[in-house]
């Protein structure tokens, strides 16, 4: 059985380039003759401010949502007599499995189109010399995301329906079709009817004006937040365990090992933190995690995968707990943890044949 990836978006340069990117077009908003020249700037340099926050969201989110697009994939194909079975990450077609790729959904792709949507309102609120209120502008931003979304999701199934490989010519090229006739375009057209429909001759504010009013609703929000949240004063237990032998490791993990079983303790210290997910970590070791899954071990529900590496090949499985509720979902974690619920931990046992795993799991439940 041959095994390919369908990677979800175009291979596009390191995030970095986002920050480039939203640099121009805050020089592009600065020019002379820009309708409210001081709201772009001031939206500009707050997207840039946000730009770690967006690469947070990316991290703790993308995961799920590439398993969700794997689902939708399948679904749709399967709507239209196509035999596709959809096991995790992995499409398989006539004997052939399609996997899809980490950067699907990826913080690269949709930075870009959710920019490109910005300069599209700038060029023809220019052109027109109208502005267009912030409601609308943040509308806009919100359709491209979605778009970006159909447009992976599009070509997901136009990869796998007609399986073109990654060696394939056709490979990249559908990829740039879809952003293009599904996301660029839309919101294009879309620009430029909000301003000429929504766009209203207003005259500048002072930029000391729009500096107070940011600074005052971010305060406003962070206030918010911290009114609504509760520390976190009982962290998830790390202590030894019979039949193990304990290590602490870096920021504060704890590593619990013996013949053939691995397992990593990583404790959430608060409700915003980004955990250490396998889907990174392992990667930095060198390992290639493939044949995820979500699945139900012990009636509770796990991650799974197997990590490659040359010949090598282990199984792993992960979660979240705090000792009285598991969950692999994000939000009910940090939400349970915002309203004051005892710490959580990611818990990773790796084995290595598969048959152990269920059992390794049962023991750390």
């Amino acid at each position: 059985m041959h095994a390919s990836t369908v990677n979800a978006t175009t291979h596009l340069p390191m995030p970095d380039l986002l920050i480039l990117l939203t640099m121009a077009l805050i020089g592009f908003a600065s020019m002379p003759g820009q309708p409210g020249r001081h709201r772009w700037l001031t939206r500009l340099v707050a997207l840039l401010a946000l730009s770690p926050l967006l690469r947070y969201v990316d991290g703790v989110f993308g995961f799920a949502v590439r398993l969700r697009l794997s689902a939708w994939a399948g679904l749709l194909l399967r709507q239209v007599g196509i035999p596709v079975q959809v096991d995790g990450n992995i499409l398989l077609l006539y004997g052939q499995e399609m996997a899809v790729d980490p950067a699907c959904m990826g913080l690269r792709m949709t930075g870009i189109t959710l920019l490109l949507a910005l300069f599209w309102l700038l060029a023809y609120e220019r052109r027109w010399v109208r502005s267009l209120p912030l409601g609308w502008v943040l509308a806009h931003g919100g359709v491209a995301l979605g778009l970006t979304m159909v447009a992976n999701l599009l070509r997901i199934i136009l990869l796998v329906l007609f399986r073109l490989l990654p060696d394939n010519p056709l490979h990249e090229a559908v990829g740039l079709m879809c952003i293009l006739a599904y996301a660029w375009l839309p919101i294009w057209v879309l620009a430029r009817w909000l301003v000429g429909r929504y766009g209203t001759v207003t005259f500048n504010e002072s930029g000391q004006t729009l500096v107070l009013r940011s600074c005052v609703g971010t305060l406003g929000i962070a206030a918010l937040c911290l009114a609504a949240s509760r520390p976190t004063t009982q962290l998830y237990s790390t202590d030894q365990r019979a039949g193990y032998v304990r290590q602490t490791i870096q920021l504060g993990f704890v590593q619990y090992s013996r013949p053939g079983e691995l397992i990593y303790v990583k404790p959430l210290p608060d409700w915003y933190s980004a955990e250490h997910s396998p889907t990174v970590c392992w990667k930095g070791q060198g390992y290639t995690l493939c044949h995820l899954r979500e699945v139900t071990m012990n009636g509770r529900r796990v991650y799974t995968g197997q990590l490659k590496k040359g010949r090598h090949t282990l199984n792993t499985a992960w979660w979240f707990t705090n000792g009285l509720h598991q969950s692999i979902g994000q939000l009910d974690v940090r939400l349970r943890m915002l309203r004051g619920e005892p710490g959580f931990a990611l818990l990773n046992v790796t084995v290595a044949t598969p048959g152990e795993l269920a059992v390794a799991v049962k023991r750390w439940q």
